[in-house]
């Protein structure tokens, strides 16, 4: 039986073969430790020793379930990333300003995040951010594959939430369509490293002293180019990101 804290998941990126890879680090870490309790796997990160206390909140666990199924191997891999974005969310929920995420795919970060919330005093505007369709300036296939209508689907998803903002177009263009003058929380995932610093560019100045930026790939490999500019935008600043174990990088604004 799966110990209640711990939590496992097969989404091991560039692994030849995830299945065998979590199979044989289960086995090494039982033959080390003789218990598998307080381990997290997944998302190429491995903890060992840890209270995994995201697992015990019923209302992020509930939200949680409600977007992502037992057999969505990437969604469960990514369970502390989007912990880290709910508690971001939360923490920057009296902070005065609107809520930005910039790079919104299907919107499933997005969903869970406004599950958490609903139950808070949540009347902060959420603005998302894509193409929200095939644009060739952007890879979106492996996001959106070849659909035509996930602007439609993005749009329903989000329907019972009347403080939810989309705007379609490529960023920082769409900025100029609509955008919030303050912002208290803003979530950077657009895979590219001139767009987000032109998201930086425009949107930075607009945080609240207090306010959470928070960048989704800035500690993953792959993404060394994108995070060397993002140190430089943010020193010369005076601000200093810091790497979290789960591949995000955390600024809390001076």
């Amino acid at each position: 039986m799966m110990p209640n804290n711990a939590h496992f998941s097969k989404c091991f990126w560039g692994a030849a073969s995830a299945e065998n890879f979590q199979e044989n680090v289960k086995a090494l870490i039982w033959s080390e430790f003789g218990s598998l309790s307080d381990t997290f796997m997944g998302d190429n990160l491995i903890a060992i020793g840890r209270n995994l206390s995201f697992l015990n909140d019923e209302k992020f666990m509930e939200a949680f379930r409600s977007v992502i199924t037992p057999d969505n191997v990437p969604g469960q891999g990514i369970i502390w990333r989007i912990y880290t974005l709910c508690w971001a969310a939360k923490t920057s929920l009296k902070r005065g300003g609107d809520f930005v995420e910039c790079g919104v795919s299907t919107g499933t970060s997005a969903k869970i995040m406004c599950e958490y919330l609903n139950s808070e005093d949540f009347s902060n505007n959420v603005w998302l951010y894509d193409v929200f369709r095939i644009d060739p300036r952007v890879d979106t296939s492996i996001y959106f594959g070849s659909s035509s209508s996930i602007l439609d689907e993005v749009t329903g998803r989000f329907a019972p939430f009347p403080n939810v903002r989309i705007v379609p177009g490529y960023v920082p263009e769409s900025f100029e369509l609509n955008s919030p003058a303050s912002i208290s929380f803003l979530h950077l995932d657009l895979h590219d490293t001139a767009s987000e610093i032109a998201a930086l560019d425009a949107l930075f100045d607009r945080v609240t002293p207090g306010g959470i930026v928070l960048f989704d790939d800035y500690g993953a490999t792959g993404f060394q180019k994108q995070k060397a500019a993002e140190d430089e935008w943010m020193e010369r600043r005076g601000q200093v990101i810091l790497e979290l174990p789960t591949g995000q990088g955390l600024v809390v604004k001076l």
